[in-house]
């Protein structure tokens, strides 16, 4: 039987970075909460936000669209939108394989 994939949060991200670092609790939070302040600020000015030997994030321009109400059979248009993609680096692909 597959195994299935376990959820790491946030908590559990900070203990391994303050046990990793040998840093308190305290200070990993504060150093998670400014790493994840700087992507998202970056992706709402639309940058790329490039980690080396990670990945890429970008945002995407999303078109608008005729859509279809599932219960009704009616059109509705989607509005236009942006979205954020992610794009792993051939070094995290490689690890994951």
């Amino acid at each position: 039987m597959k195994r299935q994939p376990r959820r790491i949060g946030k908590l559990e991200m900070i203990e391994t970075l303050a046990v990793k670092n040998n840093i308190t609790k305290a200070d990993a939070r504060k150093f998670l909460d400014s790493y994840v302040d700087i992507i998202e600020t970056g992706l709402a000015r639309g940058d790329s936000i490039v980690i080396p030997n990670f990945g890429t994030f970008k945002v995407q321009k999303v078109k608008p669209r005729i859509g279809q109400n599932m219960h009704s059979g009616e059109a509705v248009r989607i509005p236009a939108r942006r979205r954020i993609k992610f794009t792993p680096s051939p070094e995290l692909n490689e690890r994951i394989k």
